[in-house]
């Protein structure tokens, strides 16, 4: 048996391989039970068995066994609608199953046509021109659908951001991008390698790899993100209750004799910082509040300094800072991932949580939590 490998297919390999793990690891640990991470985990599968298909005609095995085409699916029709599935449950919303039903219908309808053609095919014959015919509008008719799920997921993102400003997008929204110029160059290979009879896969090798690269790199990230923006809620959740169960006071127990300033606007602002937690609000400026409390920038600026003693943002950081270390010592926080306490005390990057949480307290976020950890456990 003469097989022919080179640096690239091994490459391909041993992403199609990492790519069966993952998705093992996803499908069976109780750790990734949600219905997202399985479309996730559904995603790599396709994009895999998809890759693992042409790796193998690359090889050369699919000329020395006729039977490989029988286990061929058209899986490039399927990973894009899985993927939409995925973002779907990302933010929170569930898919009609009629759309479902219609997105996955051109995949189903296609593998079956592929069986039909494999099992009643003459494999010393050359395929009919019908099926030639078939072939080539199959692919066009996947860059479609990755085109039109993309967008239509572009959108779905873009409402679910409007609707829910917490919501991390950005890395989708670099992924969508991405994609979408993995698709042209795809459809420009493909075109040219059909009208000008240009044979071999080797063309396709930076696709293959691009897309690779772009979907395990979803996959670890989309786990990342979907555990974070669901600690998120969590936290979001518990801190609702938490408020609701409190007098409203400073979270760092400062007296109320240290208020001189009985100005009226400074005291509706106190009232917004502390009962109603403006500052887990990462958009929180300066202006913003300022216009809600109906006075200028100056003015606001002022009062904050003149009877804090402190800039807008070390106030409002100050804050974020104490309320932080208040659920950072607290055991029923300590399933959720740190970078999630931080975003939902109003940081919007984890570095800014990190070197604001250590100029107020000399130590890192995760070198607190474990100190008081320690001071905590009881000793024998």
């Amino acid at each position: 048996m003469n097989l022919n490998f080179n640096f690239f297919n091994i490459i391909i390999f041993a992403g199609i391989v990492q790519g069966f793990l993952f998705s093992i690891v996803v499908l069976t640990s109780k750790a990734f039970k949600d219905r997202a991470n399985k479309y996730l985990a559904l995603t790599i599968i396709s994009l895999s068995l998809n890759n693992l298909y042409y790796w193998l005609i690359d090889i050369g095995l699919e000329t020395q066994y006729e039977e490989v085409n029988l286990f061929y699916l058209p899986w490039h029709l399927l990973f894009p609608i899985t993927f939409y599935m995925y973002v779907y449950e990302y933010v929170s919303d569930k898919i009609k199953k009629h759309i479902l039903w219609f997105l996955i219908t051109p995949f189903l309808a296609s593998s079956v046509t592929h069986i039909l053609i494999n099992i009643f095919r003459n494999p010393t014959e050359n395929y009919p021109f019908w099926v030639e015919i078939f072939y080539i509008s199959e692919e066009y008719l996947a860059f479609i659908i990755a085109l039109s799920v993309g967008f239509l997921a572009y959108k779905k993102l873009k409402i679910a951001k409007n609707r829910n400003p917490k919501i991390n997008i950005k890395w989708l929204n670099i992924l969508l991008r991405s994609g979408l110029i993995l698709c042209l160059i795809w459809v420009v290979i493909y075109s040219l390698a059909t009208k000008f009879s240009l044979g071999g896969l080797k063309l396709y090798y930076p696709i293959w790899l691009g897309i690779s690269i772009m979907f395990y790199w979803i996959g670890y990230r989309g786990l990342y993100q979907f555990k974070l923006a669901k600690d998120r809620k969590a936290i979001s959740e518990l801190l609702k209750e938490i408020s609701s169960n409190e007098n409203p006071q400073r979270l760092n127990n400062r007296n109320a004799e240290e208020y001189t300033e009985e100005h009226p606007i400074f005291r509706k602002f106190k009232d917004l910082v502390e009962k109603e937690h403006i500052y887990r609000n990462q958009d929180i400026t300066l202006d913003s509040l300022a216009k809600k409390l109906k006075t200028n920038r100056s003015t606001l600026s002022g009062l904050i300094n003149q009877v804090s003693g402190q800039k807008f943002t070390d106030y409002i950081n100050e804050y974020r800072v104490e309320e932080a270390k208040t659920l950072l010592t607290n055991p029923d926080f300590d399933k959720y991932k740190i970078s999630a306490i931080g975003y939902e005390v109003g940081f919007n990057h984890v570095s800014t949580f990190y070197s604001v949480f250590k100029k107020y307290t000399g130590v890192t976020p995760t070198k607190f939590k474990e100190t008081k950890n320690i001071s905590q456990k009881p000793h024998l």
